[in-house]
C-alpha cells in the first residue's frame, strides 16, 4: 500500500461549520488548493533528492523533471498523486529502478549487465516532509474556505 497523509480538520469547530456550508464546487476548489499546498514540500524535497542521487553527467535530468502532482477523482475523492510522472512530456518511467535498485542482470547469451543499488529518494522525502505537508495542506484550506466565505457573503 503507498504512504498516506490524511488531513482531518477536527477540533476546528468553526472551520468545519463554514466548509459545510460552501457549495459543492466551492468545496472541490478548497479541497483541491489544501492538497496541492500539502503536496508542495515533497515534490520540493524529492527533486532536492533526486539531484543528489544522480548528479552530473550520467543523468538527463528527465527524472527529476518528471517529479510533480496529478490530482485524480476515485468514487468522488479527490486524490493528490506525487511522485515520477511518465505522461506526455514527463520521462519517469525508470524511477523504480532508482528507488529499488535491480540485482545482477543478464542478457540471453550469459553476459552479466551489472547490478543497480537502490537509491530511494520518494520514501525519504515523504518520511522527511510528512508534518510539513499536514500543516501546509491546513492552512491552505482554512485560508481557501475563508476566502470562499466572504466570496459567497457577497
Amino acid at each position: 500500500m503507498a504512504d498516506m497523509i490524511r488531513i482531518d480538520l477536527t477540533g476546528e469547530r468553526e472551520l468545519q461549520k463554514a466548509f459545510k456550508q460552501l457549495e459543492k464546487k466551492a468545496k472541490l476548489s478548497v479541497g483541491r488548493k489544501g492538497i496541492r499546498a500539502g503536496a508542495k514540500p515533497l515534490v520540493k524535497r524529492t527533486r532536492q533528492l533526486i539531484g543528489a542521487v544522480s548528479p552530473g553527467k550520467h543523468g538527463s535530468g528527465n527524472l527529476k523533471k518528471s517529479i510533480g502532482i496529478k490530482i485524480k477523482r476515485f468514487g468522488g475523492v479527490d486524490v493528490l498523486i506525487a511522485g515520477p510522472r511518465v505522461d506526455g512530456k514527463h520521462k519517469g518511467q525508470h524511477a523504480f529502478i532508482v528507488e529499488y535498485g535491480t540485482k545482477e542482470r543478464f542478457t540471453k547469451s550469459g553476459a552479466s549487465r551489472g547490478v543497480m543499488p537502490a537509491h530511494p529518494f520518494m520514501r525519504p522525502a515523504f518520511a522527511q516532509t510528512k508534518g510539513i505537508s499536514v500543516r501546509k495542506g491546513e492552512a491552505a484550506i482554512k485560508k481557501a474556505v475563508n476566502m470562499e466565505t466572504v466570496k459567497a457573503a457577497r
